[in-house]
């Protein structure tokens, strides 16, 4: 009876938890040869949305090979660093006030045993939910984002690197 009523009181008092906060990001990977890869992914979050969670620590990043729909492994991966950044000034750019992003950085490094594969690799990582700041998508809250690269058997071939953005 005591576990009845203390399930009954948690079920009483529960709330409804969201995670919106997302602006953006970009997922890129660095060959260093024989089937070693470097991966980073930069992450951009609203804070000044007041409903806004934090970046996850851990991260979900799953890899797949092929068209396969089942992954070869999830690596959760932890934040390495996270800063507050300026939008640069572009004279022809007027911004709203009280903006506020910061920057979430994680990487790691990954084997592919089968190197170079005639399948392209796939390295993917979903979040729900965008910011409740965005005026173009009528629901952000109930819209995800997914960033991924694939890495192409051409490109495994040469051991070539995804490009990489150098500002925001």
């Amino acid at each position: 009876m005591t576990r009845f009523l203390l399930l009954a009181f948690l079920l009483f008092f529960q709330t409804l938890c969201f995670g919106k906060h997302i602006i953006g990001g970009v997922l890129t990977y660095e060959c260093l040869g024989n089937g070693d890869y470097r991966f980073t992914m930069k992450m951009y979050r609203d804070c000044n949305d007041p409903t806004g969670a934090f970046f996850d620590s851990p991260a979900a990043f799953s890899i797949y090979k092929g068209n396969s729909q089942n992954d070869l492994e999830t690596l959760f991966i932890d934040l390495e660093s996270y800063a507050s950044i300026e939008p640069e000034d572009y004279p022809c750019l007027e911004l709203p006030p009280n903006v506020c992003v910061q920057e979430g950085i994680y990487g790691f490094e990954y084997h592919f045993d089968e190197w170079p594969s005639a399948d392209s690799y796939h390295i993917s990582y979903q979040r729900c939910c965008r910011n409740a700041t965005i005026t173009n998508i009528q629901t952000p809250g109930d819209v995800g984002a997914t960033f991924t690269v694939e890495i192409t058997p051409a490109s495994q071939a040469v051991c070539n690197n995804s490009p990489v953005y150098n500002t925001f």
